[in-house]
């Protein structure tokens, strides 16, 4: 099994996200996983039967946990 594989299946991660990158900074000891999206995938809302369509990035990077 790929590590990427694993990952996703312990965070429970589903399409269409994916786990783009994983490094490990061991004299550091951190762990950073890196999460993107495929593009154009209809997601559904619940206040419409229409879908919407995933077409941007966040433009600012999202918060990290754990930090110290």
């Amino acid at each position: 099994m790929r590590m990427n594989t694993l990952f996703e299946k312990a965070l429970a991660i589903q399409y269409p996200w994916f786990i783009k990158e994983i490094r490990f900074d061991e004299g550091q000891k951190q762990l950073d996983i890196f999460i993107d999206f495929r593009r154009g995938p209809p997601l559904s809302t619940r206040t419409r039967d229409r879908g919407a369509r995933v077409n941007s990035r966040p433009t600012t990077p999202l918060t990290r946990y754990g930090d110290t």
